[in-house]
């Protein structure tokens, strides 16, 4: 009964988790430039404040945990584009972060800011791809990928900011 039990209160947190990550990307999207506080993310998921610290945690856990959300969406799309691609892989994370321009401007920002190093990153996966990409000699062995892929993430959804499209 125990596992029953255990198994419904890890629903109920992961579905508060959602709302609460839910919120932070309405609220982003509301107003990109607006300082985003964990009493308005809890207030507008209808959660407690005490509820955003205990399932997510501080404000650099909140970018961490959008980031973990985009790396598992990228992952999730990956899986069933062309496996092994890096110009897949490339393409599919810059149409991620462009699907969402606001969010992920200020999630990469916000991750910045917080100095987080994440486990699992989109530079990871771009940096990976790209030099892939060199191996197969799909991109010129001048240029430095490292830096292409730390220009590429951030500036991503830029374009679509000032509501150019790219």
């Amino acid at each position: 009964m125990q596992t029953v039990d255990g198994g419904l209160r890890e629903q109920h947190k992961a579905k508060r988790r959602a709302r609460i990550l839910d919120a932070t990307r309405e609220l982003l999207r509301e107003g990109p430039e607006s300082v985003i506080t964990t009493e308005r993310i809890a207030e507008r998921a209808e959660v407690a404040a005490a509820t955003v610290y205990n399932l997510i945690g501080p404000r650099e856990k909140i970018w961490e945990s959008l980031a973990a959300g985009f790396m598992d969406e990228l992952e999730r799309r990956l899986a069933v584009s062309a496996p092994g691609d890096p110009r897949e892989v490339v393409r599919s994370t810059v149409r991620l972060f462009v699907e969402d321009p606001v969010v992920s401007r200020r999630m990469v920002r916000g991750w910045e800011e917080s100095g987080l190093v994440l486990h699992r990153g989109p530079l990871t996966w771009l940096r990976r791809a790209m030099a892939e990409a060199q191996a197969q000699g799909v991109l010129r062995a001048d240029v430095r990928t490292e830096a292409l892929a730390a220009v590429v993430a951030p500036r991503a959804s830029a374009p679509c900011i000032s509501g150019s499209r790219p």
